[in-house]
């Protein structure tokens, strides 16, 4: 499945939450303007687009659960963000503008290979 596009045409849309939904992409056109919180654990997406980025107003991402293997280098224009759950994809490194994230409180990795496939 896919992020429906029609969701990035809603202006005032701070949150999307698609758990276990089967979704294997986000366009770029899916990202509301006033995105806040953006939940999609236990999917099979692969990718996040470039345009996550525009997404100033980003809090929290929750990720978990994917077959991610980076987040796009947009994301960095992301200040806002505070928790970032990214356990169980196929990280191999850690983003480097994840770091620099003035606002990021919290961040999980756990049973990605930047761990030795382990859990912590």
């Amino acid at each position: 499945g896919t992020v429906p596009v029609a969701l990035g045409g809603c202006p005032a849309l701070s949150m999307i939450g698609m758990r276990s939904c089967g979704i294997t992409r986000m366009g770029g056109e899916s990202v509301p303007p006033s995105l806040r919180w953006l939940i999609l654990t236990d999917n099979k997406l692969e990718s996040l687009p470039d345009e996550i980025g525009t997404a100033k107003s980003l809090q929290k991402l929750m990720l978990a659960g994917n077959m991610l293997t980076t987040l796009p280098p947009s994301m960095a224009s992301c200040s806002e963000l505070e928790l970032v759950r990214l356990s169980a994809n196929n990280f191999d490194t850690i983003p480097p503008f994840l770091l620099s994230l003035p606002k990021l409180s919290w961040l999980a990795l756990a049973s990605n290979p930047v761990l030795g496939g382990g859990g912590c």
